[in-house]
Order: C-alpha cells, then structure tokens, then sequence
C-alpha cells in the first residue's frame, strides 16, 4: 500500500500526493489517506488476485434541488466524496478538486478501480456525477450512500418557506467486454453468464 497526503493547492484545489506506506484505512481528505494492501487470502501465503477482464460498471448520477452552499464549498464536497469512496469499499489513490469562479466546483478522483467526478452548479442547485469501476463487485449499491452524501437539502430562507426536496437520477451500464467462452464480445445484460447481471 501506499499514503496519499492530501492538502489545499496554490491555486485552492484539494491535492494529493503518493508517498510509500503500508495499507488501511481511507481518512477525511485534509488527513493521512492509505490504500488498501493487496489480500492475501491464500494457505500458502500467495496472494489471490481476482481476474482483471477489460470491462467495468459506469453509474451516472444528476441531482437537483441540493444546496447552493453545499455545492460551492470544495472542502465539503472533497470530504463528501472521500467518504463515499471510503465506505463503497473503493481504493482512493489521489484526488484533485478546484473551484470555480464565480462559483461551482469541480472534483476527480482516481481510484485503484478506476474513477469518481463531478461538476456542481450551486445557482441552479444542481451537481452531477459519474462513477466508472473495473471488477466484479456491483456499484449500484453504492447509490444510496451518494445519495446521502450528495443530495443535500436547500436551507429555507423563512421559516414559512417549503423547500423542494433533492431530486436524483441516475442510470447504471456495464461497459467493456467480458468472456462469455465464445471470442469476448460485449456483455449482454439479460445473459445468465454475465457476472454482473444481478446488479441490474
């Protein structure tokens, strides 16, 4: 494993940078982040690598009516997704987010199974997301920790005032190409062989 040490960059964007270090578990950004090692599942001491097909899961999320305050502070954002990251079971090798001017912030984190981003409009109360891994474990039920984590409630003005609550919507895709015993073509949701088709 190694250690991402993360902090604000001359510009204000949240960095990180990989240093050498043993495995554990992911922190709030403004600390220590450390990766997972590799198991080491076997009788024998070797370790157990699952099979790395060229294939992945992508999940595409929009969500509305989040709060404007929320979606304009890259430290809340950065922390948001860190903890998503971190409970999914995922591997957060280093992440950079920048914020814009006048408002609204963008964030990417690379993962050991590929990628995590998002764009927020604070204005328009709107942030949308995308999540890209690679393996076997299914991704869609990472939604309902997004959700938690992202989908932030608009602060009413007065008290009298009702606020919409945040809309989400998302799609879920398997991507690449998967061994089905016959050349490798692209994965078919519906087929019994698939994997991920559960997941679905």
């Amino acid at each position: 494993g190694w250690t991402s040490v993360c902090g604000d960059g001359e510009d204000g964007g949240g960095t990180c940078s990989r240093g050498a270090s043993g495995g554990g578990a992911i922190q709030s950004p403004d600390k220590l982040v450390r990766t997972a090692p590799v198991r080491d599942n076997g009788e024998d001491g070797e370790e157990e690598e699952e099979e790395h097909l060229p294939a992945g899961q992508h999940l595409l999320i929009d969500i509305k009516n989040v709060d404007g305050n929320f979606l304009n502070s890259e430290p809340r954002l950065a922390k948001a997704m860190v903890d998503v990251v971190s409970e999914s079971g995922l591997t957060l090798l280093s992440y950079h987010c920048h914020s814009l001017k006048p408002m609204g912030v963008s964030c990417v984190g690379v993962l050991l199974e590929s990628h995590i981003s998002f764009h927020t409009w604070p204005e328009e109360g709107v942030i949308t997301l995308d999540v890209y891994t690679c393996g076997a474990k299914p991704l869609v039920p990472a939604m309902p920790l997004i959700k938690d984590k992202f989908a932030v409630s608009m602060e009413p003005i007065t008290d009298d005032e009702v606020v919409e609550e945040p809309i989400v919507l998302w799609s879920h895709r398997l991507r690449g190409f998967r061994d089905h015993g016959g050349g490798g073509g692209p994965a078919k949701a519906n087929s019994p062989k698939d994997p991920l088709a559960s997941d679905l």
